[in-house]
Order: structure tokens, then C-alpha cells, then sequence
């Protein structure tokens, strides 16, 4: 199985457990979560743009926009430590596996 379909696998098991948890949520948990999706497809374009600086292929727009997403992802990440700490140990956890795939 390649890495890709290896993430793909993970990707799809994370989401069906996220979907089962959401249904014991009341409104304004969800809420919550609907806004913070932004925050994923910023986390998502963030490894991809680490893929390519490894790779040595980055634009300059895109060297502008990753030095962006590493502000913002500080930024939640503070945030995210006040305010649910054991929520940002998740984030942490994906984060490594993402970062240990790219070494790979």
C-alpha cells in the first residue's frame, strides 16, 4: 500500500470516528466544530506546502503563504492550550504522524 493510500485510510478512519462523536454533541458544540473546520483545510495546506519546501518547490507565493499558515497554526496553537489543552494534544499527535510521513 502506498503512503498516499495509507493516509487516505487514516483520513477516513479519523473522519468516521469524528462523525460518531459529533452525534453525543449538543448545538453549540457543534457550532464550535463547524467553525474551527477552517482551521483543518489551513492544517491541510500547511503540510502540503512542507511537502513541497522539502522538495524544494515552493513559488514565492507560496513561501509567503506557508510563512502565514506558520503564524496562524501558532497562533491556534496558543490558543487551542488555553482553552482545550486536551484537544491540542490530538492536534500535536497528527501533527507528528504528518511530519513523520514526510521524512519517509
Amino acid at each position: 500500500m502506498t503512503m498516499q493510500k495509507v493516509t487516505l485510510e487514516l483520513q477516513r478512519v479519523e473522519m468516521q470516528a469524528e462523525l460518531l462523536q459529533m452525534q453525543t454533541k449538543d448545538n453549540t458544540e457543534l457550532l464550535s466544530i463547524a467553525q474551527s473546520q477552517i482551521v483543518v483545510e489551513q492544517r491541510q495546506r500547511h503540510v502540503e506546502l512542507l511537502e513541497k519546501n522539502q522538495n524544494g518547490e515552493l513559488t514565492p507565493s507560496e513561501r509567503q503563504e506557508l510563512s502565514q499558515l506558520r503564524i496562524a497554526a501558532d497562533r491556534f496553537r496558543k490558543t487551542m492550550m488555553v482553552e482545550q489543552p486536551d484537544k491540542l494534544e490530538s492536534q500535536i499527535l497528527w501533527i507528528y504522524s504528518q511530519l513523520s510521513q514526510l521524512s519517509c
